[in-house]
């Protein structure tokens, strides 16, 4: 199984007004200095996490999207791992849903249901094809069974992709909450592979038997065929919204919903 951790970026500063206001990309917001300690946790947690595994942090592939607050949060969790940050691969396939006129715009005078639905089907499943598209192409490469590739990216993106993993509805991404610095993996199993069975989730899981979405056969919720076709296998959740590296004065209510 390749795997695949994606995070979510670290509180940067339109996380602080987005109870109120629509963020979107906003791709020069800076992360705030409790977005830098929840990277540092973060890359904390992964240096144990792959010291215990026995696995070389070197061996890690690192992407992330080319807004500041990725970018940064990526370099973070590399200097704790002590990766060189040239090694980071930055993509604007990566980048957070855009969300045009209404980025800054004040929430409850865009969100309403009616907007909501309308505006849901064709951008959050253009973010889903190209985040899709990217994971596919230029990640799964880079993934190995026992050094996952790490991609820091935005809640909307992720829940996206997510969502097309899950053959659910495009209004469901609104439905699963991560938290900044949260991980979210997801295993793939290539198609010659995926008839032999899998393993019972991945490092940190608690040890259920992963959710199986075969990408190879089964259509989307709206009778699309899966993005994930183009490789041809298995798609494997591994975990959502994993804060664990999180003590309680580094996390925060800034969930992307």
């Amino acid at each position: 199984m390749l795997r695949i951790l994606l995070v979510r970026h670290g509180q940067c500063d339109m996380n602080l007004t987005v109870d109120q206001r629509i963020g979107g990309r906003t791709n020069h917001s800076p992360l705030t200095p409790l977005g830098e300690r929840q990277a540092q946790a973060l890359g904390a947690h992964l240096r144990a996490a792959l010291a215990h595994a026995g696995v070389q942090p070197q061996r890690c592939a690192f992407f992330s999207s080319t807004a500041v607050r990725a970018v940064d949060t990526a370099r973070l969790v590399m200097q704790a791992l002590d990766v060189p940050t040239d090694k980071l691969t930055s993509s604007e396939q990566l980048l957070e849903l855009d969300q045009g006129q209404w980025e800054g715009a004040v929430r409850r005078e865009c969100f309403t249901p009616e907007l909501t639905a309308a505006f849901a089907a064709d951008p959050w499943r253009q973010v889903e094809q190209r985040m899709t598209q990217y994971l596919v192409q230029q990640v799964l490469p880079h993934a190995r069974p026992d050094a996952p590739a790490i991609v820091v990216s935005h809640g909307m993106a992720i829940k996206s992709f997510m969502r097309g993993v899950l053959h659910s509805l495009p209004t469901m991404s609104r439905n699963i909450a991560l938290a900044n610095t949260s991980v979210t993996e997801v295993g793939f199993i290539p198609a010659k592979h995926s008839s032999s069975g899998t393993s019972n989730g991945g490092a940190g899981n608690s040890g259920g038997q992963a959710a199986i979405v075969d990408s190879s056969r089964e259509p989307a919720a709206d009778g699309r065929p899966s993005n994930g076709s183009m490789a041809g296998g298995s798609w494997h959740v591994l975990r959502i919204n994993d804060t664990a590296h999180l003590p309680f004065d580094l996390e925060c209510a800034h969930l992307s919903v």
